[in-house]
């Protein structure tokens, strides 16, 4: 029986009912009635069906599908009735991810294929039952069970979703207590009487709210600790008994402690407020930026394009504030910081006065882009050097590569992982290795490792590569070995061997929707390509223009990993042009110092080939200096050249890859351990590092490696770069 010959008969089947179906590479996809899921007829549902003639195995298909469609209807009918007599909130999600809240809380339900196998192994009933189990739901009886299945529509009322974090405190709270509030009270007079300390923070909780004041764990001995509004510091005093003993003496009462201690507090709570707003209000009316992000971790700058003004938050400001006034502090750090225009005393004294002023926040480069770290231009590098330092370090790869597996220590990763990793390896078009190449070593590392003799899978990533490629020598082994097991665990099993045995396994990662389909496998699992565009598509309707949320940066990057083939059969033309737009804007934008530290922009642009995203990068004057300047872009310059160099090996893409290969590596090490240490290693934090020459040798010795990962990374882009002819 011929395939098609089914595939024939089930879309005329199709045209008479009001059945939603399409068409994909792999067959028919049918959609169940709740739009969460699918139910796929492709070659293997064919090869399963006893049927024996093609109109006959697609009525059977048709059925198994309609069989299941009326059990997801009754089970998710029956969800939503519980939800509602328990006072749960669902929100409604196509991609089969229902977000549910209770009492201000919120987790995650998955109704899509983890449902459909759940009800296909067991039944409607079962199906609700394991659901239910998972969740803030209150436990069902079996007579529940089966009400709750009998509905056929609907509850006629359901609780909006409110999102309320007071709610979900007091709830917390509730469930938290172990004792009433009488016998919380006595405890709390029991321990006043034991420990003056507790005593004196109790009261002071009383007065200023029990999240700010703190004492006890993770704080030193005999402290007391009260945060500031602003967040950025905190007032600590000493709490000895001996201590306490002296101020009870001098304020005659320990409410007077109190009075006294809260009075300073307040003091120098509203001075770090009135200085810190009166500061934003002066700069914002000069033009200034504010960046409070810390991402380097050194309090807060302001500037008009980079970081210009400097003023540290924390104790310091509290000291200042403590020696002289507000305004004189104001002036003073005016003058220090040559402030432009001028600041006069007047000016300062309405600050102080007036509302505070709005000052926009971003982060803020160190200098100027103009002025921040370049890439010298390609004619300044000596081409035959520059090929011969890539090709040492493409063969320094190849002769870890015949090192064993357990001995490969030159890079941060074994030589095969390597593979996974579409921006390292494009299969079927680098040529700095070839499949062959990865063949060859593959089967070689599964041999020695098979030659062990483990009773478990010593060498799953030889046998994830040679099975993408079709080499069966793994194949019997590895699914007897997991036959045993019989259940998925992902210490047992890396992810890219169970998906390149997916349907040979006795579980399915279809099953659990947060692990990502390798790319290097090829096209998406129908079912993961729809959830995908579906999170894609929602992200884009709640804001076609920016997509800025963090949910709309997780579909993003879940959309990363989709190939195109795949996108376009879910996503229609104009959906897929707002996501290129959206590439364009972010490899222009020129107000976020680490927005290229993200790649999946260019990975998006790379599966779809669009070549003027690579241009704006080009043409972006901020692209060095989010690159280049300081410890924490330079991580992500791998990725950046090796999907540069994928999406569009130009001039550009060579530029970048020559200046990381002449690169000092052993001293850019050297050098960023010294700044990590010199911080990890201040004041009270050596007694938490007694052997400090190890950590800064393990430390090291990390750095090194990923250095020569960048120096690979530039070799092969690099080398993309000649074999394009774009350089010579």
């Amino acid at each position: 029986m011929d395939h098609s010959e089914v595939f024939d008969a089930l879309r005329e089947i199709l045209a008479k009912t009001k059945i939603p179906w399409r068409e994909i590479r792999e067959g028919l996809v049918l959609e169940f009635v709740d739009g969460c899921d699918i139910f796929l007829v492709d070659d293997r549902a064919i090869e399963a069906s006893r049927k024996k003639t093609a109109q006959a195995v697609a009525v059977d298909l048709l059925a198994a599908f309609q069989k299941l469609d009326k059990r997801r209807t009754a089970v998710l009918l029956g969800l939503r009735h519980w939800a509602s007599e328990t006072d749960c909130a669902i929100a409604f999600s196509s991609s089969g991810s229902w977000a549910l809240e209770q009492h201000g809380g919120t987790s995650f339900l998955h109704v899509g294929h983890s449902l459909t196998d759940l009800i296909r192994n067991q039944g409607a009933e079962s199906a609700l039952q394991q659901l239910l189990k998972q969740h803030y739901f209150d436990a069902p009886t079996v007579a529940d069970l089966r009400r709750l299945i009998a509905y056929k529509t609907p509850p006629r009322e359901e609780r909006p979703t409110q999102n309320d974090p007071d709610e979900l405190a007091v709830h917390l709270k509730e469930m938290m207590r172990t004792r009433t509030d009488e016998e919380l009270q006595e405890a709390r007079l029991t321990h006043r009487r034991k420990r003056s300390q507790y005593d004196l923070a109790e009261r002071l909780r009383e007065r200023l709210g029990e999240e700010r004041v703190n004492v006890g764990c993770c704080l030193p001995k005999d402290i007391i600790q009260i945060d500031f509004t602003d967040g950025e510091s905190f007032f600590a005093f000493h709490s000895s008994p001996a201590h306490l003993k002296k101020l009870v003496s001098q304020h005659g009462t320990i409410e007077a402690v109190v009075d006294y201690l809260h009075n300073k507090f307040t003091r120098i709570d509203q001075a770090r407020i009135q200085t810190l707003q009166a500061l934003d209000s002066l700069l914002a009316n000069r033009g200034c930026f504010k960046d409070d992000s810390q991402w380097n971790r050194e309090g807060w700058w302001y500037g008009t394009s980079h970081q210009q003004y400097h003023v540290d938050p924390g104790v310091p400001l509290t000291r200042k504030l403590n020696r002289q006034s507000r305004a004189e502090f104001i002036q003073k750090w005016c003058e220090e910081n040559q402030v432009a225009p001028t600041v006069s005393i007047e000016e300062i004294e309405a600050a102080l006065t007036q509302p505070p002023s709005e000052i926009p926040r971003r982060m803020l480069p160190p200098v100027s882009y103009e002025a921040g770290p370049q890439i010298p231009q390609l004619e300044s590098w000596n081409f035959m050097h520059v090929d011969q330092v890539a090709r040492e370090w493409i063969d320094t790869f190849r002769t870890e590569a015949e090192k064993p597996e357990t001995k490969q220590q030159t890079f941060p990763i074994g030589t095969l992982h390597y593979w996974d990793e579409p921006q390292w390896f494009a299969r079927e078009s680098d040529t700095w290795v070839d499949d062959a190449w990865w063949i060859e070593r593959a089967g070689l590392a599964w041999e020695a490792a098979e030659a062990r003799r483990k009773p478990y899978i010593a060498s799953q990533q030889s046998a994830t590569i040679l099975l993408a490629y079709g080499d069966d020598r793994p194949r019997e082994r590895v699914i007897k070995r997991y036959q045993e097991m019989g259940f998925y665990h992902p210490e047992a099993i890396e992810d890219g061997l169970a998906w390149v045995l997916e349907g040979e396994l006795p579980w399915s990662m279809l099953d659990y929707d947060d692990f990502e389909f390798p790319v290097q496998l090829g096209k998406v699992p129908p079912q993961q390509a729809r959830r995908v565009a579906i999170e894609l598509r929602e992200a884009l309707d709640n804001d076609s223009n920016e997509l800025n949320d963090v949910d709309d940066f997780d579909a993003l990057r879940n959309f990363a990993k989709v190939d195109r083939l795949s996108a376009e059969e879910w996503l229609a033309p104009h959906e897929i042009e707002q996501v290129h737009q959206w590439c364009l804007c972010w490899a222009s934008a020129t107000d976020d110092p680490a927005q290229f530290w993200d790649t999946y922009p260019l990975q998006i642009a790379t599966t779809f080939a669009w070549t003027d995203v690579a241009d704006r990068i080009e043409q972006n004057p901020i692209t060095p200096t989010s690159l280049l300047s300081g410890e924490p872009g330079s991580w992500y310059l791998a990725d950046f050249v090796l999907w540069l160099s994928r999406l569009n090996p130009n001039r550009y893409a060579a530029r970048w890859a020559a200046y990381l290969l002449a690169v000092n590596a052993e001293a850019a090490s050297h050098q960023s351990v010294a700044k990590i240490t010199n911080d990890l290693f201040r004041g009270s934090n050596k007694k938490l590092f007694p052997d400090q020459n190890e950590v800064i040798r393990e430390l090291t010795v990390g750095h090194i490696k990923a250095q020569r990962a960048r120096k690979l990374a530039a070799a092969i882009a690099w080398h993309r770069c000649r074999e394009a002819g774009t350089i010579g």
